[in-house]
């Protein structure tokens, strides 16, 4: 528990400590010159310089780790449409278009939003899952027999009886 904690934490405690950084910089810019004894246009310049000198730290050490943070959401949001039926590639796909393999190849007429199943007739087999073959029915899914409402909900029956 106390892990999953720290992984979810984690995005707020790196954008806290970046406003930090930030707030440093202004204050640190602007005191800098005080301490110096520098004025007039001269404290501006060196505030602005000393600014300029966080935003490139944090761009190159503190943007990596808000990079991770991304990679990460997008790795879960992949893992959240498996789960759910959907192929890895509907989201490249949805984001850059249907993928090609030649020129000559078209897409699929229902595109990248095509739901397991669509297209196919009742009686046919949508998947098989875990070894066992998930068919399409006029209202929903069945399993050797059992009707489920949806895909995820026949998924969810097959793992659970196969503990």
């Amino acid at each position: 528990m106390l892990t999953r904690l720290l992984v979810r934490s984690y995005s707020v405690v790196v954008e806290i400590s970046l406003w930090v950084l930030f707030g440093a910089g202004l204050l640190g810019g602007f005191i800098l010159p005080l301490s110096l004894g520098v004025g007039g246009i001269h404290a501006l310049l060196l505030a602005i310089i000393v600014l300029a000198a966080v935003f490139m730290f944090a761009v190159l050490l503190v943007a990596p780790l808000l990079l991770i943070k991304d990679i990460r959401h997008s790795v879960r949001a992949i893992e959240i449409a498996v789960a759910n039926g959907a192929s890895p590639q509907d989201g490249v796909q949805r984001k850059y278009g249907p993928q090609q393999k030649s020129g000559h190849e078209t897409p699929p007429e229902d595109g990248p939003n095509r739901k397991p199943g669509h297209g196919l007739d009742v009686g046919d087999v949508i998947k098989t899952y875990k070894g066992k073959a998930i068919i399409k029915e006029a209202d929903g899914v069945s399993v050797e027999g059992v009707r489920y409402p949806g895909l995820l909900t026949a998924e969810k029956a097959i793992s659970g009886s196969a503990k």
